[in-house]
């Protein structure tokens, strides 16, 4: 398997799976207190979609990215996934598949533990 650093601290493996350091992914109760913007980021808000790309809703517990502790960031597997979203193409607001680089798995990890994650996931695919 080729393991390529495409960026600073990420690496693809196969153009199957990628491993990055990141922030760590919270789950939190959508309120107002935790969606304002000194405590989550501001594009985290009722009616947008949350880390995992699902809607947010007040009362809901929704995906966030802990962007601002830099300390407490993590090695993470991303893996292809495709999702369903809505373009404005042309003015018209159009259904698309797309394709996302997605968590996989309780990844939030070292780099070595990452990789071999990613490894294995490969070779259970072929």
């Amino acid at each position: 398997m080729a393991i390529v650093e495409i960026a600073e601290n990420c690496f693809e493996i196969d153009g199957k799976a990628r491993v990055d350091l990141g922030p760590p992914m919270r789950v939190s109760k959508a309120t107002p207190v935790v969606l304002d913007d000194k405590v989550t980021p501001r594009h985290y808000q009722v009616g947008m979609k949350d880390a995992l790309s699902q809607p947010i809703a007040e009362g809901q517990d929704f995906h966030w990215l802990d962007w601002r502790n830099r300390a407490a960031w993590v090695w993470k597997l991303y893996t292809p996934v495709e999702v369903e979203e809505v373009h404005l193409i042309d003015g018209v607001k159009t259904p698309v598949t797309v394709t996302r680089w997605m968590p996989t798995g309780d990844s939030e990890t070292t780099k070595d533990k990452a990789i071999a994650l990613a490894r294995k996931i490969i070779k259970g695919a072929d």
